[in-house]
């Protein structure tokens, strides 16, 4: 999919930006996994001893992929058993997003804390969200609800004043999160994951989520672009954040103030259906307040 001229231009600034802060090299098993699962027979049993050599990682994956939002009728015990019930594709994609926290592991302190809680409990609103539309499954929204702000900690790296930046983008009430970010810095975090997504390999509609998700563009009432295969992701993680923000008690984002009533529509949800499932996102979204790993 194309990014369009503005926004190439806009990329290379950021690559300009952030070249001398290091984007992390995917993880040595990841790039394993990833290589077993492209063969054309990949060895499901092998898979699950590479993800098995990480501890944390395998801890990780159990327990989301035992959470109530998954909804599974039985507790997976173990990586080879997760990989039989749910696929090679989707603990892959579970364990790239983990991988996230590992790659930013020397990053300590408050601020990053609370983006992992934050991450978390977007992650947990996506998969919710996504039971709304048939073309994105839960464990792949789960991963990009992990990924879509995976630009944030690498604008911490560059800018010592980022989070008040942040704090001010969030509650911004006339404009996006990421124009307030360019209006302070030149730049923003979207860019930046867009930019390290396409370094880890992710997934195209995961990398157009990450570079879009803040986008005023009427995505959800314009044909041609489901054509591309994001539209239903992007609005599945628009309504993951508007549950997230809600669960934050945040004011209503601008962007969901301009886009809100088409991505509800886009996924045949009514006012009263909204409040229904917003009520069913904070609960589930409790569950899943703490660290990804």
């Amino acid at each position: 999919m194309s990014i369009g001229a503005e926004r190439a231009v806009e990329l290379q600034n950021a690559e300009r930006l952030m070249k001398e802060i290091m984007i992390p090299p995917r993880p040595t098993i990841l790039i394993e996994v990833l290589n077993e699962q492209s063969r054309s027979d990949p060895d499901l049993h092998k898979i699950g001893r590479l993800i098995s050599k990480d501890v944390a990682i395998s801890a990780g994956v159990l327990r989301v992929v035992n959470s109530s939002f998954f909804g599974l009728p039985r507790k997976i015990t173990s990586i080879d058993h997760a990989v039989r019930m749910i696929g090679v594709r989707s603990v892959t994609n579970i364990v790239t997003a983990l991988m996230l926290h590992s790659a930013f592991s020397d990053m300590k302190g408050g601020v990053m804390d609370e983006f992992w809680s934050q991450s978390s409990r977007l992650a947990a609103a996506t998969s919710f969200a996504a039971r709304l539309s048939p073309e994105v499954p839960t464990e792949e929204a789960y991963s990009l609800g992990l990924f879509a702000n995976c630009g944030v900690p690498l604008m911490l790296r560059k800018f010592p004043e980022y989070p008040s930046v942040y704090e001010r983008a969030i509650a911004a009430p006339d404009m996006t999160f990421t124009a307030y970010e360019e209006s302070e810095l030149d730049t923003n975090h979207t860019l930046v994951g867009y930019i390290m997504g396409k370094k880890w390999d992710l997934p195209e509609s995961f990398c157009q989520c990450i570079l879009r998700h803040h986008d005023l563009a009427d995505y959800y009432v314009d044909p041609e672009i489901e054509l591309y295969g994001i539209t239903s992701y992007l609005a599945v993680l628009q309504l993951g954040h508007y549950f997230s923000r809600a669960y934050d008690e945040l004011p209503t984002s601008y962007e969901w103030i301009q886009t809100g009533r088409h991505v509800c529509r886009f996924l045949d949800i009514d006012d009263d259906r909204l409040d229904a499932l917003k009520t069913e996102a904070l609960d589930i979204i409790s569950e899943a307040s703490g660290p990804v790993a």
